[in-house]
């Protein structure tokens, strides 16, 4: 198999010409090239040939390949063989942002489908890539409320604020005649109504948007109202079943509150809706789905990660002191890392916590 470079060819995986008699030394070696015979700039075609010496009987085989540049940037990808077909123009996109350099395209094998059968020696060819100078990135980015959104989450807000009235109300009542073993399903109801009633405003959120970008910010935002919610159906799961969780009064940690109390299992289902309605309001207020977080320690130069519950931590290019930029509202997870310094993980909970400031004290 041999492959040849140009540049600034529009075609994509489409049939060359074949060689009418492709000899073997053409079909199974590349000849050398030197890194300057062809130049690409950033954000421009590379459309390269492949000849293959022993052409498929039927479609589904794919010749797997992969470019490299500077760094051990790009990508591994392939393309389709075609029955009786030996030549195929191949066309890459080099990234705008992709540095420059010497670049190396090489050719590993052939995937059946099933398997993959490398060629005996990787064939190879290389390119010089010319960096864009004036390249400009955005660095931040947030994702705006529009007048009807912020109109919609005030509205549900004030719903959801008179459910919270009426179910303290009624909560009262069932202690005041010495009921409260019907107090886990009242509970349930309106945690079960409350979650029906988010999904709703969720979907009317959406049906509002102004831009697309916007979907998956909400999806992160309503998703962890969503998670509150949920751990609070698992606490009433337990009840449900005669059983009591053992929830921690945090004004005294380490003591469980008696099994025949259901005050903390009361203020546990309370929480994500009075969550809910606070969240609602900052969201309407500042008319943004999302935040920066500023990340500071001492000693500072700690590596940063990030994450939300349930998710695999996100790494964050910059050590402290770092600012994440636009990160959705929703409860996050910092951890900290410095070799010598004991690994430290905070929360940060953006609507009690208003600042946005993560400030850790590392300990040996």
């Amino acid at each position: 198999m041999c492959a040849t470079v140009c540049a600034g060819a529009p075609q994509k995986h489409e049939q060359a010409q074949a060689q009418e008699n492709p000899s073997t030394q053409d079909s199974v070696s590349v000849n050398s090239v030197k890194a300057d015979d062809v130049s690409v700039r950033a954000g421009e075609d590379l459309t390269f040939t492949v000849t293959i010496d022993n052409p498929p009987k039927f479609d589904g085989d794919d010749v797997m390949y992969r470019i490299i540049g500077p760094g051990e940037t790009g990508i591994q990808t392939s393309f389709r063989l075609h029955p009786h077909q030996r030549d195929y123009k191949v066309t890459y996109t080099i990234p705008a942002a992709a540095p420059g350099g010497t670049w190396t395209i090489t050719l590993m094998g052939v995937f059946d489908g099933i398997k993959h059968h490398p060629f005996q020696t990787p064939k190879t060819r290389t390119f010089q890539v010319i960096a864009n100078g004036d390249l400009v990135l955005p660095t931040v980015v947030s994702i705006t409320v529009n007048p009807s959104q912020r109109q919609l989450l005030r509205k549900a807000a004030g719903n959801l604020q008179l459910r919270i009235q009426d179910l303290k109300a009624a909560i009262a009542s069932y202690q005041a005649a010495n009921q409260q073993g019907r107090i886990p399903q009242v509970l349930r109801t309106n945690v079960d109504d409350a979650l029906a009633a988010l999904q709703k405003t969720e979907a009317d959120f959406k049906k509002l948007e102004s831009v697309q970008s916007q979907a998956g910010v909400a999806d992160v935002f309503f998703g962890d109202l969503r998670l509150n919610y949920d751990e609070a159906l698992k606490n009433l799961g337990y009840s449900a079943a005669g059983v009591l969780p053992d929830l921690m009064n945090v004004a005294f940690p380490g003591k469980p509150q008696p099994k025949s109390s259901y005050a903390i299992l009361v203020q546990a289902t309370l929480r994500p809706l009075e969550g809910n309605v606070l969240a609602y309001n900052i969201v309407a207020e500042s008319g943004s789905l999302t935040f920066d977080l500023k990340v500071t320690s001492n000693p500072s130069g700690a590596a940063v990660s990030y994450y939300r519950r349930g998710d695999p931590p996100h790494p964050f290019a910059d050590p402290t002191t770092a600012v994440i930029p636009s990160l959705p509202y929703a409860i996050w997870y910092v951890k900290l890392e410095k070799p010598g310094y004991k690994p430290l993980v905070r929360e940060h909970d953006p609507f009690h916590s208003s600042d946005h400031v993560v400030n850790v004290e590392l300990s040996q």
